[in-house]
């Protein structure tokens, strides 16, 4: 879901810039929704990437040497 989000994120963001006008306060809650959820949605990604490579790593420690 996070790649999703980071990727599609932008449309919905620019849509809502066009249909806001000027109005400051709901640009900030536009910019404070779009902006939080992106860096929540790339922490996600990077704590996931993270897991991934550590497991990776506690199983070549567990393997046995190979013989050659």
């Amino acid at each position: 879901m996070s790649i999703g989000w980071l990727l599609v994120s932008l449309w919905p963001h620019s849509c809502m810039h066009v249909y806001n006008g000027e109005d400051t306060h709901r640009l900030s809650c536009i910019e404070y929704g779009c902006h939080v959820t992106l860096l929540v949605a790339g922490v996600i990604l990077d704590y996931s990437f993270l897991v991934v490579l550590w497991a990776d790593e506690t199983k070549e420690a567990a393997a046995p040497p190979r013989v050659r």
